[in-house]
C-alpha cells in the first residue's frame, strides 16, 4: 500500500521496498547467507543477486592459454576438474570491481603481467 502523507507542505510518499530492500537477509545454499545488519549494514539496504541473476562466472588463465581463458562455471566442479587447474600451482584471482568489467585494460594488463613474471594461474571473475 502506498501511503501518502502532507509535511510542513511537502508530500512524503511511501514506496514500500522503493529505496531500502524490506528483507533483511537471503540465503544462497552453499554460498550461506548474507544480511544488512551490522555489520553489513552499508549496502544502502540491498542484498546481493544471485549468482545466477548477474551471471557469474570465472575465467582461468594460464601461461598457455593467456589470451583465450577457460570458462569455470559457477558451481560446476566438472568444469574445474576438465580445466588445467592445478591446486599445487599458486593462484591470483583479480577482481574487476563493482562499476568495471573483465575486459578492462587494467585487468588484461595486470592478467598478463603475473603470467610472464611468475609461473601461476590468473583467475577473474566476469559478471
Amino acid at each position: 500500500m502506498h501511503l501518502i502523507t502532507p509535511i510542513d507542505g511537502c508530500i512524503l510518499l511511501h514506496l514500500p521496498g522503493f529505496f531500502l530492500n524490506e528483507v533483511k537477509q537471503i540465503c544462497y545454499g552453499d554460498l550461506g547467507c548474507f544480511s544488512i545488519d551490522d555489520p553489513f549494514d552499508n549496502t544502502l539496504g540491498f542484498l546481493p543477486e544471485s549468482p545466477e541473476d548477474i551471471h557469474f562466472d570465472l575465467t582461468l588463465y594460464t601461461r598457455n592459454n593467456s589470451q583465450i581463458g577457460v570458462q569455470l562455471g559457477y558451481n560446476n566442479t566438472t568444469s574445474v576438474s576438465s580445466s588445467s587447474f592445478n591446486p599445487n600451482i599458486p593462484t591470483k584471482i583479480v577482481i574487476h570491481g563493482y562499476m568495471s568489467d573483465a575486459f578492462e585494460p587494467w585487468v588484461l594488463n595486470i592478467s598478463n603481467l603475473l603470467l610472464k613474471k611468475v609461473r601461476l594461474f590468473v583467475i577473474f571473475n566476469e559478471v
